[in-house]
């Protein structure tokens, strides 16, 4: 075990950064034992950021249960710990605990993993670990377990770690049956082919499917750190959240639903020198969620994969995927709805934008642990059965001058409504044209929402062209598209809007030339502008 302070933040930053591209989470909790299986929103807690995110920060209210890492097992069956590993553990265990909520401790990580081969292969060092870890849980009241070796190498590695998990159990029969044990497990062929799945999940409460890092920084090129769905255009066939937890462990290897927690990250990936989906680039840098907030970046959102990006085209381009409040609400969403045990958060710290304030745990904590809707009031009405087509309903010009009707983008085609540019005040040589017009939609909603148009603008000497962008409040737009087009071709441009979107929602057409001198007035034209929900 090393000791000294370098030796210490040496450790701590190498196991950051591993962490951060591989992100495997060993997060999971205690079930009790009730009519109906409990709704779990586990969060892992590492050591190292004790200082920056003190256990009095974690909002309790939101999680059931906290994950401590991270213990090292050694080949001879001892532990290992971190300098200070304990120091916050009386706080730690007294606050969850006050809560009335589950506190685990996990062993191993994608660094520390090693010393799993070696102990588990022999039946002395198997038998020092489980007695080590049955005092280490009963004197720190900790309630349980999790096991993060990542990974095993060999079938023979598997057969070992079986063996070490049934002689965890029999022990804790006879001596603590309370105690929880849990398991981590990467999302793919990959990381899990040598776990026994089928002999371990009798033996576990529940295993953590780490349902991420699919893309990183060994991809090449950008792709989803992680998708709920799989992306039929990924032409990397990485894989998401639902093709590991539905097709290939409960599918193909047997495991319950109920005995898997689906893995949400709290961080992205920023890629550098590209500025769409699956392009050629580089990075794949771990970006924490509270940085990504930060960022003044185009939002999108990919309507298959069910999770957002931002693009940046200044030099040379920036891509970061992530996860969002809106996506993380899916995946609970997703989890409850499949009856999953629940959901784990790697890590609990990455989406603190300050402390108090952290708006992606807040999201799934709302979305599984908020009670259910008073039986005394009706069910919300089902999603319609076929797609609906939502036209505008209100419009208004701030800047420039439309003629034509709301009819005209709704019914034949080449009847457009058109929008001219109005010139800015000022003297001639520094005056430019510009305009600004925004429609109202009233959306009705659906598992899919995209946003239809055919626009095209005038070919004049300085041609502006014209972005469309959406807003729910008519004040914070997200851009969506672009029309360069000098002709119509009677083909539609569109954009997946986020699938919880409903209600009132604002178009607004604007052009993308505001330069001194750029005085020629162009004008766009707007047909068939329609947005469509599909259940």
């Amino acid at each position: 075990m090393k000791t000294t302070p370098t030796a210490v933040l040496i450790r701590v930053a190498q196991r950051t950064w591993r962490r951060g591209i591989w992100a495997c989470v060993a997060l999971a909790a205690w079930l009790q034992a009730a009519p109906a299986p409990a709704q779990i929103v586990a969060g892992y807690y590492p050591e190292w950021r004790r200082w920056s995110y003190p256990p009095s920060a974690i909002p309790l209210e939101h999680l059931t249960h906290v994950i401590y890492c991270f213990a090292f097992p050694n080949a001879d069956g001892t532990l290992s710990y971190p300098q200070g590993f304990f120091d916050p553990v009386p706080d730690l265990e007294k606050r969850v605990h006050a809560a009335g909520k589950k506190l685990l401790i996990s062993i191993g990580g994608a660094l520390d993993s090693e010393g799993f081969t070696p102990m588990a292969a022999n039946a002395t060092t198997r038998a020092r670990f489980v007695s080590l870890i049955t005092g280490l849980c009963l004197s720190n009241r900790f309630d349980g377990v999790d096991l993060d070796w990542e990974f095993p190498a060999s079938a023979a590695e598997g057969t070992n770690l079986t063996q070490l998990v049934r002689e965890i159990r029999a022990h804790w029969n006879q001596v603590a049956p309370q105690l929880m044990l849990t398991m981590a497990i990467g999302p793919t062929d990959w990381s899990a082919k040598y776990f026994d799945v089928a002999a371990l999940h009798p033996l576990l409460d529940w295993m953590d499917i780490m349902t991420y890092c699919y893309y990183g920084a060994w991809s090449g090129r950008v792709g989803h750190n992680a998708p709920l769905y799989t992306n039929p255009a990924d032409p990397m066939k990485a894989g998401s959240a639902d093709q590991s937890i539905r097709e290939y462990f409960h599918g193909k290897r047997g495991v319950p639903l109920e005995k898997m927690a689906l893995g949400i990250p709290f961080y992205g990936l920023t890629y550098t020198g590209a500025t769409q989906l699956y392009a050629v680039a580089s990075g794949g840098t771990p970006t924490f969620y509270r940085n990504v907030a930060a960022l003044n970046y185009a939002y999108h959102w990919d309507g298959v994969s069910q999770v957002p990006y931002l693009v940046s085209p200044l030099n040379g381009g920036t891509i970061v995927p992530f996860d969002d409040p809106t996506s993380v609400r899916l995946k609970a969403q997703y989890a409850k709805s499949l009856g999953l045990a629940g959901v784990a958060i790697w890590e609990l710290s990455q989406d603190a934008v300050a402390i108090g304030n952290q708006p992606l745990l807040a999201a799934i904590g709302e979305e599984m642990l908020v009670a259910g809707p008073d039986p005394e009031e009706p069910p919300p009405p089902p999603p319609p059965a076929e797609p609906v087509d939502d036209f505008a309903v209100a419009q208004s010009t701030t800047a420039g001058t439309a003629s034509g009707s709301l009819a005209a983008l709704a019914k034949d085609d080449n009847v457009y409504q058109s929008i001219k540019e109005r010139l800015s005040n000022g003297a001639a040589k520094k005056a430019y044209s510009y305009l600004s017009h925004t429609w109202t939609f009233n959306v009705t909603g659906g598992g899919s929402v995209v946003f239809h148009v055919q626009a095209h603008r005038t070919g004049s000497a300085d041609g502006d062209n014209f972005t469309f962008a959406y807003s729910t409040n008519n004040v914070a737009y997200v851009a969506m598209l672009t029309t360069t087009k000098t002709a119509d071709n009677n083909e539609t441009q569109s954009f997946t809007l986020p699938a919880s979107l409903k209600g009132k929602v604002y178009v607004r057409v604007q052009d993308t030339n505001r330069s001194s001198g750029k005085n020629v007035l162009d004008t766009v034209f707007v047909d068939h502008l329609y947005i469509r929900s599909t259940p």
